[in-house]
């Protein structure tokens, strides 16, 4: 009878720790948290166009999307960010590229906007230059191999699929410049202008953001954006990544739960075509993974 009653006890004290656990895996522990950084055109923290960053509009919309959801908005440097959630603490990221190499235990949720993919910015006088020797588009893996021109990108800045060449060819070189601060890109853009670098990576769209801050300097040089050879013909996934943790499982889980009704969002959508362009790429059947 005593072995019975110890068999019941074991069975019902299982089940509730089962119980416990599925519960876990189907609830988000509240509240999502989003870690943002000043980083216009995805993120506007200060300023006459505060918060209407294409990724802040994200993050309301996913607030819109997912009413009974407490959502928590941090703002702190991207390299706070990003220790954070390597560490496995309770973050999200919302415009993150999906699924690549130097990001791959992150979780992710399904593709929230597409990009046309980087090229490279440079002043037009040097564009001539540049395409004449390794093509238009760029053979990006010939350029960084061979060329002596200065590169620089905003610290914590990363490029998808193509990082490995830049991790190969340039990183720990004296050609390799990397930009810290607020407004980083801007001011690294503003320093190509003047000749201090010679190259960036980054999506076209950034010369657009940039001519329309209110910051930019007038210069006698325009900015340029070629193409990249080894991106032609492919598109960027924008996705929210979460820690790689019980927790971040979960909110991405959530967030696909809304998911058709994230995308198809009016103001999202608007936001955009403002930052992006109307002509950028666009979800359909054979991209809404």
């Amino acid at each position: 009878m005593t072995v019975k009653l110890n068999s019941v006890k074991l069975l019902i004290c299982f089940l509730l720790l089962s119980g416990s656990a599925i519960a876990q895996e189907d609830e988000l522990s509240a509240p999502l948290i989003f870690g943002v950084n000043e980083s216009p055109p995805f993120h506007i923290t200060k300023g006459d166009q505060v918060n209407s960053g294409f990724c802040d509009v994200l993050v309301e919309t996913i607030k819109a999307e997912l009413p009974g959801t407490d959502q928590v908005i941090r703002k702190m440097p991207h390299g706070r960010i990003r220790t954070i959630m390597k560490r496995e603490g309770s973050m999200c990221f919302p415009c993150m590229i999906n699924r690549t190499s130097y990001n791959p235990n992150y979780y992710f949720s399904k593709t929230t906007h597409l990009y046309a993919p980087h090229g490279i910015i440079t002043r037009a006088s040097l564009a001539k230059d540049i395409t004449e020797r390794y093509g238009n588009p760029v053979s990006l893996e010939k350029l960084l191999a061979e060329s002596e021109l200065r590169f620089a990108q905003p610290v914590g800045r990363r490029y998808g699929d193509i990082q490995h060449l830049i991790d190969e060819h340039l990183v720990g070189t004296k050609h390799h410049k990397q930009v810290y601060g607020e407004l980083a890109l801007y001011n690294l853009l503003a320093m190509i202008l003047i000749n201090r670098v010679d190259f960036t990576i980054d999506y076209e769209m950034m010369i657009q953001s940039y001519q329309r801050n209110a910051g930019a300097q007038k210069s006698k040089e325009a900015l340029s954006f070629i193409p990249i050879e080894e991106y032609e013909g492919k598109v960027i996934r924008g996705a929210v990544g979460c820690s790689n943790n019980e927790w971040g499982k979960n909110a991405t889980q959530l967030i696909d739960k809304a998911i058709n009704d994230i995308r198809r969002n009016k103001d999202f959508q608007q936001s955009l075509d403002y930052w992006l362009g109307t002509d950028r790429p666009k979800l359909n059947e054979l991209t809404t993974k």
